[in-house]
């Protein structure tokens, strides 16, 4: 499915929430005036790369508020982000737009990058994803740094929260340590009365950046369109991709499957997607903007696909809700 055929007959909503000390600013944006159809809410995270819950100092602890500049944060009046903040922030969204059918989406990276992680591994990781309860996640490229086998009890953690794990281009069935893993290409979730599929993709070149073991890697955009194949086989028309390829491949995901499918929501690069005129409580010099939020490939039938992502270290939350038509 799509939204309807022109900007005129379908209406977009989306903001990048930044996660400041004082307050939680939105800047939305609007496309049409017709409410019109199905409503479908995207909430959003991505690269959080293990930051913690209580502050150390000269450590940087990534589930923990960071400055401005994704250091230490040691000056509490520029302090951001920090997993107290992404929780209410999900919630709050979760609760406004309740309406609109919310699904929250993590896009992997949940792995790597502090003291609490070296020490504990998954076990801290997979308690704050517990606590903040994704309805889907696809898996980072980080997940793979203590080779399979370090990733093993993560995943069944997350089976037993019944959060499901999604990635079409992963092959699994030559390594021992992920037999019991129970990874899917997609999940197809019914949402109001709609079926809306989520497809999941991991960066095809992880073999090279990470400890894979004998899992292997297809091409990630070719993957992404037989497997969004097999859903309109199966009368699902509302066609997500949870994409930790990167905001080029994303593009190129577009591009290449849009017929196909109708949003991206992005990780792997850390690009921060915000609109021109949008207000946030502190300099985003920081923080490069790569694009407008979302960023709308056109293809030639008129379809749009909507490409989203939303920095990384939880410094923002991206929110997005699309109007669909019947078909």
């Amino acid at each position: 499915m799509s939204p309807a055929h022109g900007f005129n007959s379908w209406k977009l909503f989306a903001s990048i929430v930044v996660l400041s000390f004082t307050n939680i600013v939105q800047q939305g944006w609007t496309k049409s005036v017709s409410s019109d159809g199905f409503p479908l809410t995207l909430i959003h995270i991505n690269d959080l790369h293990a930051r913690s819950t209580a502050p150390i100092v000269c450590v940087r602890n990534r589930f923990d508020e960071t400055s401005q500049k994704s250091s230490d944060c040691t000056n509490k009046a520029e302090c951001i982000a920090g997993i107290a903040r992404v929780y209410h922030t999900i919630k709050k969204l979760k609760d406004e737009y309740k309406a609109k059918n919310p699904l929250y989406l993590n896009a992997g990276d949940n792995f790597q990058g502090t003291l609490w992680y070296n020490l504990l591994r998954w076990n801290v990781t997979a308690h704050l994803i517990k606590k903040l309860s994704p309805d889907v996640m696809t898996l980072g490229n980080h997940e793979f740094d203590h080779s399979p086998k370090g990733l093993a009890p993560y995943l069944a953690e997350l089976e037993k929260l019944n959060i499901p794990t999604v990635v079409a281009n992963l092959q699994m069935n030559g390594e021992p340590d992920l037999k019991s893993a129970k990874i899917k290409s997609s999940v197809v979730l019914n949402v109001g009365d709609r079926k809306v599929g989520i497809i999941g993709a991991l960066y095809d070149r992880t073999h090279l950046v990470a400890q894979t073991g004998k899992v292997t890697l297809s091409n990630s955009i070719d993957a992404v369109r037989e497997e969004a194949k097999k859903l309109k086989q199966q009368k699902v028309n509302i066609i997500v991709v949870l994409s930790h390829c990167g905001l080029d491949v994303d593009k190129q995901l577009a591009n290449e499957a849009g017929d196909l499918i109708d949003v991206i929501v992005g990780a792997h690069s850390h690009s921060l997607l915000l609109n021109k005129n949008a207000k946030v409580p502190y300099d985003t010099k920081y923080d490069k903007i790569e694009g407008d939020y979302p960023i709308v490939v056109v293809k030639n039938n008129n379809h749009k696909v909507l490409v989203t992502q939303a920095r990384s270290y939880g410094k923002y939350v991206g929110r997005l809700t699309v109007y669909f038509d019947k078909n």
